[in-house]
Formats: C-alpha cells, structure tokens, sequence
C-alpha cells in the first residue's frame, strides 16, 4: 500500500521524543518491526492497516513515558549527584523551548482579529504545562522541566494569594491600610510591602514542593539535586517570572514591543543556565537576565501607559501618579524576585549532603 511509508515516516519522526540512548539502540528495529506489521495487516484491507498504526500510536505515549523514567534511573547511577550539574544536552532543551515560545506566540497575537479573550494559543499552553508538570512530578522534577513548573507555581501564588485576600480579614486589613488617594508616596510604600507579601508565598509553596520531593521516592533525586547544587532553587523562582510579565502587561495596547524582548532575555538565561556546569557563573546569569528583563518592562510600562485609552490619561496629575505607580510595581518585582532567589538558594549553601542523601527512610 502507498500510505506505509508515509505511516512509518511519521512514527519516525514521533521516535525523536525518546531518550537518546534509547533511539541510537532501537530505531532501525522498532521502524523495521512497524513497516513489517503494516505489511501484514495490508493483507487484511486498508481499514486494518490504519488500525495497526493508530493502536502503535497510542502505545507511544506511554512508552516513551517509562523509558524517560528509566533513563532519569540510569543517569543517577551512573553520574550520581553530579549529573544535577552537568549541562544538558540541546534535545533536552526542546521542551523548555516549545514553552518560551508559545508565550512569545501568545503575546505576538494577542490583539489580533484572530485572537479570543484568552488568546488564541491558550488552550494549547494551558494543556502543554499541564502535561510538563504531571510528568515532571513523576519523573522527579528533572531541570528541564523547571520552566515549566516555575510558570506553573507562579500562577499558583497569584491565585493563592488572591484567595487569601479575598477569603480572610488579611484583605480587610490591607484594605484599611491603603493609602488616600493623592498621596503618591504612602501608595508607592504600601505598593512595595503588599508586593512582597504576595510574592513571599512562592517560597512558601516552594517549601511544600521540597517536603513533597523529600517525601515521595520518585521526587528524592531532585532533592539530592538541590542540595548538591544550590542554584536550582534560585533558578525555579527564577522562571516564575514570566508569569509576572504577562500578569503586569494584561490588556495593554502596545505591550508586545516590550513583552516579546524581554521573554526572549528570559528565555536566553533559562537556557544558558542549562547549558553551563558553574553555579556562580548560573547565578550571575539569573541575576543578569532577569534585571534586563525587568528593566525592559518597566521601561514599556512607562511608555506605553500614555497611549492608553483609560480616563485618568485626560488629567495629567493622574497620568502622571499611574506611570510612577506601574512602573515603580515592576522594579518592586524585580526586587522581591531576586530576594526569593537568594533566599532559595540559602539551605543548599548550609545543608552538607551526606546529612540528607543516602539511606533516609522518609516513609517509616
């Protein structure tokens, strides 16, 4: 039949997603044994040549599931703690890369006459992150699947957040604490302090993960990680960033201009730090990107806020209190980021690992 070969074209192709030892061993046999099925079942009519390779198709799924898993096994055994440090290699990268770019995707079309209200690339986000951290929970929380997870934990404290301040008198205090309007200083004050307290919650939630990996057998080697390497904390906050991008730059006119730069500065820190063995060298790169980041963003709020159609823009005072008010909230974050950064990364430079490595039986 003339579609066989297309077929095994195409299974080739989805071969790539498994580990690389496992496609130099197994390719040419797992295509010869496919092209050999369909052969057989071509006897039967085309129906069954279909079937046969939508059923090999489902197979892969988990296939390619279980062999990651053993080959995160084989790593640790074979390199043990120090494989946390090594850079990856560039087939490992495609994943964070796939998700940088559908953010980059997100921001370029939003707008557009093709975009919904949540965006056009969405759904397609929403269910690639939610594949990224089912995986990356049971696959130990491997490095390059942390983009991943730091997107995911900074929507979490976002959300988590919000719930407190809407569900406790935390939010009624906060309330009463606000500042009157016109008093520019107090706000920019009360600005900083309710920041901090809404992004502190990352470290919280980052503490959970960590008990959760000290806890679960699957999860253990990325707290030998941790431990053996201290900048893989400061690197998953590090990715909760451009969670805040997008947050801060919602429903703006022209924010693309600035939003896509600073993704793609994000982007570039993220995966040089994958690719670089030296911990101060990561540190310095996290540190470096994402002040460059951040500065391009406060840079595009206070450009972009006077092309604004809001009311305020009609009095100047107020136009002028809102740009300071903005632009002042992401040089807040950028503050708050780095703290949580350098705070993550403080157990990892005093917990010795022979304290916690080897032999500890967290289940009783």
């Amino acid at each position: 039949m003339r579609e066989i070969p297309l077929l095994v074209s195409i299974y080739s192709l989805l071969f790539h997603f498994y580990p690389c030892a496992y496609q130099s061993d197994y390719h040419d046999e797992r295509l010869s044994v496919l092209e050999s099925a369909l052969h057989d079942a071509a006897g039967l009519g085309r129906l069954a040549v279909w079937m046969r390779f939508v059923g090999e198709l489902l197979a892969l799924p988990g296939s390619i599931f279980q062999q990651h898993l053993r080959a995160n096994r084989y790593s640790a055994l074979q390199h043990g703690d120090n494989s946390w440090q090594a850079p990856l290699p560039w087939s490992r990268l495609v994943i964070p890369m796939v998700m940088f770019i559908l953010l980059i995707w997100d921001r370029f079309l939003d707008g557009s006459p093709a975009a919904t209200e949540l965006g056009p690339v969405f759904p397609l986000l929403f269910l690639f992150l939610l594949i990224g951290i089912l995986i990356s929970l049971f696959t130990g929380f491997p490095r390059w699947s942390m983009p991943i997870a730091g997107l995911v934990l900074g929507g979490l404290s976002f959300y988590a957040w919000a719930a407190i301040l809407y569900t406790s008198q935390l939010g009624d205090w906060m309330y009463f604490l606000k500042p009157p309007p016109g008093d520019v200083k107090l706000k920019l004050i009360h600005s900083f302090f309710t920041t901090g307290c809404q992004w502190s919650s990352i470290l919280i939630i980052l503490a959970g993960i960590l008990l959760v990996s000290a806890l679960l057998p699957p999860n253990r080697r990325f707290w030998r990680g941790l431990v053996q390497d201290w900048t893989l904390a400061s690197y998953f906050i590090y990715c909760v960033t451009p969670f805040i991008l997008i947050m801060n730059f919602d429903d703006y006119r022209f924010e693309q201009v600035y939003t896509i730069p600073a993704l793609l500065v994000l982007a570039f820190g993220a995966l040089l730090f994958l690719r670089t063995a030296n911990p101060g060298f990561r540190f310095l790169v996290l540190t470096i990107c994402l002040t460059l980041a951040m500065g391009i963003a406060t840079a595009g709020l206070w450009n972009i806020i006077p092309l604004q159609t809001w009311p305020l823009n009609s009095q100047p005072a107020s136009l002028i209190d809102e740009r300071l008010l903005q632009t002042f909230q992401e040089v807040y974050n950028w503050f708050w980021i780095l703290l949580m950064m350098l705070l993550g990364s403080l157990p990892g430079l005093f917990v010795k690992p022979p304290l916690i490595l080897e032999d500890l039986d967290f289940t009783g």
